[in-house]
Parts: structure tokens; sequence; C-alpha cells
């Protein structure tokens, strides 16, 4: 003989739905993104007065236009963080690259408070996905409100990027609860750009020998990945020992 436990969810469909619409797919920092929230009676009845909590969630945008894959566009040292060899290796005081894994810089709230920055002392992997932080570090959050006699909620917030290094998408999470204490949720994502354009740059061959001369190609494309003039910019070359 053998037991096996199990579990019996009970489920209810749900009679009523939730849409969230952002007004615009994309804005730059210090820009106010508005989120329309909806919600109805599949029937066509608005969902009036009811509870609605919302919150947003932010990640790393890569920006990848098309025609320009092989540039990269962000710093390597702020997405990929650097450990020692006496984490993963044993190669005296060497500094390598931890992981070939995209990295944010922002650590979920659920294991630390904030964003990790790895050009700090205390650099570690961070979470690819959390919550938005304001510059206090609070989370960018509401408590409970409520949807209007039409059933629609504006969620509106100035998202400042000025402490995160790169671009972030937002993803606007939005629940609704009926008087039945039912929950439906939707969710809307916005790219925000931290600023009108993007400087690329790219190597001419992956290798090079000694005393070969390396030719190095920069571009400077808009946040639509079209190419743009009469930007200026300085250069940097950063030696890395293997």
């Amino acid at each position: 003989s053998f037991t096996r436990v199990f579990v019996v969810s009970s489920y209810r469909k749900p009679t009523f739905k939730v849409d969230a619409v952002a007004e615009k797919p994309a804005i730059f920092s210090r820009e106010a993104l508005n989120v329309n929230l909806t919600g109805s009676y599949f029937f066509g009845a608005p969902l009036k007065n009811a509870k609605a909590t919302w919150s947003i969630m932010t990640s790393t945008y890569q920006f990848r236009p098309e025609g320009f894959t092989e540039y990269g566009f962000v710093d390597s040292d702020l997405l990929f963080p650097r450990a020692t060899g006496e984490d993963e290796m044993d190669c005296g005081d060497c500094e390598y690259w931890s992981a070939d894994t995209d990295y944010d810089v922002l650590k979920s709230s659920e294991v630390d408070d904030g964003y990790d920055d790895p050009r700090g002392a205390k650099a570690s992997a961070g979470s690819p996905s959390g919550f938005l932080k304001e510059a206090n570090g609070n989370e960018v959050r509401a408590s409970v409100v409520k949807l209007d006699d039409d059933g629609k909620l504006s969620i509106t917030y100035t998202a400042d990027l000025k402490n995160y290094p790169f671009s972030q998408v937002l993803s606007v999470e939005a629940s609704v609860q009926d008087a039945a204490n039912q929950e439906v949720s939707a969710s809307e994502d916005i790219i925000v750009h931290k600023a009108a354009f993007y400087l690329g740059s790219k190597s001419d061959k992956w290798a090079y020998g000694e005393k070969d001369k390396a030719k190095i190609h920069v571009v400077s494309l808009n946040t639509d990945g079209k190419p743009v003039g009469g930007r200026k910019f300085s250069a940097a070359f950063v030696r890395r020992d293997w």
C-alpha cells in the first residue's frame, strides 16, 4: 500500500475582466507615465467602486535596434558584476566576470533594500527584476484605492531614473477585487529612456595580436534606432587581464 497527498483547488470562473492600457509605450526619465485601468463585467457593465491595488516593477532595458545588433550600448562594468578569484575559481587576486547571465542592477526587495550598483565595494549579482524605488528607498505602490463609477482608474507616476545607470522597463501591475472577493489582475509595460539618444560601439574584429591596430566604430542613435549627428562624446580604454 502507499499514501499520496494531493491538493484539490476550488476554482470559480471570473465574472469580470481588467484591462491596463498605457497612453504612451515609451517615455523619458522625469516624464509622467499614465496607465488607464478599466474593470468591467463580461456582459458589459462597469465594475463600479471596486477595490484596487497597484505597484510598479522595473528591469533593465536592453537597447538592441535593428541593424545595429553588433554594437554595445551599455557599460559592461555596470551590467556584469565582477568577482574575485576566491569566489568561484582559484586564480589568486585576479578579477573575472562572475557569470555570462545578464544581471540587472536592481535587486529584488525580497532580497535586499534598494538597487545594487556594481560600481560599489559590495557589488553582487542582482535579481532580474524588482520593485521600482523612489529616492528615499520606498517602493512605488499604492494602498487600496477604488475604481470610479465607470469602473476606471487612472494611474500616474513621474519616473525619475537619476539613481539608475540604465534605461528601464517599468511594469505597472494592478489587481482589482469585486464584492465577492474575486481578484483579477492586469499589467502594462512602459519603456523609460534615460536620454534622447544612445551611444554604441563595436570593434572591427573580436581579437587582436600584439601591435595590431584596432578600429573602433561609434554610432549615435535616437530612441527609435535612427542615426543622429552632432553628439559630443569621450572615450576611454580599459585594460582587462584574463
